[in-house]
């Protein structure tokens, strides 16, 4: 069990999905120490005031500014961070009751690793719950041979990704699938957590498509088996989001 986390959040107009997943942090019974760390991008809607709105919620929160970029925003807030253990969070990520304390239970703390566990989704009809399904069959089959991490929630020793510098910021596809893929390298034992599930939305889905997110997914994790870090950032039309 680790006994002490810092949990990151890049955001970038995040005002409807951010107070979701800040409730549900707010509304864990994990007993160890812990803070969570917003990195705005830039927003220019309401995130910063609805993120300050809980600060009498979440007792260690901190908000902070820096330039647009999700891997960038990562490494400012792994770089601010207190704790030993690091947990990355999409904004539209939303944790279940007891999940953190489920999870951090369930990790080993002498132990380098790379975490990422199921994440359903909050919405959506059947052909997306069964599209989720076979993306999630698919890494399971991959975990055998090349695993892939995934960005929307990943826990990480903070000297680990001091180890392997962090998130590449050249990196514009991927780049969840790049850092896993050399935090193992230097040595981290992957683990994919079946529970507690935790959810997100169907966002991705929304602005790309069934097939061609699935597509896209394929060929970047091919991508970067066979060729690194994706760094060209007219390889691809993909949405991120706000991002």
């Amino acid at each position: 069990m680790i006994d002490e986390l810092s949990i990151i959040i890049p955001a970038l107009n995040e005002e409807k999905y951010l107070p979701l997943l800040l409730q549900s942090i707010a509304q864990q019974d994990y007993n160890g120490k812990l803070e969570v760390i917003v990195v705005d991008g830039g927003s220019k809607d309401n995130t910063i005031k609805v993120a300050n709105g809980f600060k009498q919620k979440i007792k260690d929160l901190k908000i902070i500014t820096t330039s647009k970029g999700i891997s960038h925003q990562r490494n400012a807030g792994a770089n601010m961070a207190k704790y030993k253990f690091l947990m990355f969070l999409d904004a539209d990520v939303i944790l279940p009751e007891h999940s953190l304390l489920k999870t951090t239970t369930k990790i080993n703390p002498s132990e380098d690793f790379v975490i990422t566990p199921l994440i359903l989704i909050t919405d959506g009809n059947l052909l997306d719950q069964i599209f989720i399904l076979t993306a999630y069959a698919f890494i399971i089959l991959i975990s055998f041979i090349k695993p892939a991490n995934c960005g929307m929630c990943l826990v990480v020793k903070k000297a680990t990704h001091k180890k392997i510098d962090g998130f590449d910021e050249k990196v514009v596809y991927a780049e969840d699938v790049d850092y896993g893929f050399r935090a193992q390298k230097m040595g981290a034992k992957y683990h994919f957590f079946y529970k507690p599930r935790l959810f997100t939305t169907i966002r991705r889905r929304k602005q790309n498509g069934r097939v061609r997110l699935a597509i896209v997914w394929l060929m970047w994790y091919l991508e970067t088996i066979f060729k690194g870090g994706i760094t060209n950032p007219d390889e691809y039309k993909y949405s991120f989001g706000n991002h």
